[in-house]
């Protein structure tokens, strides 16, 4: 067996474990990319596990701070894993934070200029490329698509067109594939529960 496959057996053996965070954490820091990858999926598994039973808020936020952190430290397919986890995770707490914490939160993926976590957050956000539609209910999908719909999505729209203007070498290809995420939002508000009747690409009069 070689280093990677022993240490992804731990790592698979921690996905059922009760708080497994500092542990995870730790692999993250410290373990090859392989590594990293795995303990990146085990703590989305394990914080998405015990979200309702087993995390207090304060540990919730500790969470997603962490992977705010964390996420430049990191690069390809491990970045890209997570991004998509700390968007889920966001996604998650959401229904939780007050608007300034939530605004504080997206500022800061916005000053750290991290387009791929941003588009991550939009596509997550969205009903209709979402990751999670099994693990919440689709009232809350829907509640968290409208509050960053009408709160947030305008800036982030604005954001993004100064990143392409202003995007250096190898930033122009993910600003475009966040402007890309945000073209295709979903503005529909035309819902049978659980289903887009028609996907809408059409935003608001209020965006012009």
């Amino acid at each position: 067996d070689t280093n990677s496959q022993r240490a992804h057996r731990v790592l698979q053996d921690f996905r059922e474990a009760g708080k497994p965070y500092e542990l995870l954490k730790y692999a993250i820091e410290h373990g090859e990319p392989v590594v990293q990858f795995h303990a990146v999926s085990a703590l989305r598994d394990a914080a998405m596990r015990e979200f309702d039973h087993g995390l207090t808020q304060s540990e919730k936020l500790s969470l997603v701070e962490w992977l705010l952190s964390k996420s430049p430290t990191v690069s390809g397919l491990v970045r890209r894993q997570m991004s998509g986890s700390m968007a889920l995770i966001l996604k998650r707490v959401w229904g939780t934070l007050d608007a300034p914490r939530k605004e504080g939160l997206l500022r800061h993926v916005a000053d750290a200029g991290d387009t791929e976590l941003m588009q991550a957050i939009v596509v997550e956000f969205n009903p209709y490329t979402t990751s999670a539609m099994g693990v919440m209910s689709w009232e809350y999908h829907y509640a968290c698509k409208l509050d960053l719909e009408a709160s947030f999505l305008p800036q982030i729209l604005s954001w993004t067109l100064e990143c392409i203007r202003g995007s250096g070498p190898g930033r122009g290809a993910s600003s475009l594939r966040l402007l890309s995420a945000l073209l295709l939002w979903d503005h529909n508000t035309s819902y049978i529960k659980g289903t887009v009747v028609e996907l809408s690409v059409r935003p608001p009069e209020n965006w012009r």
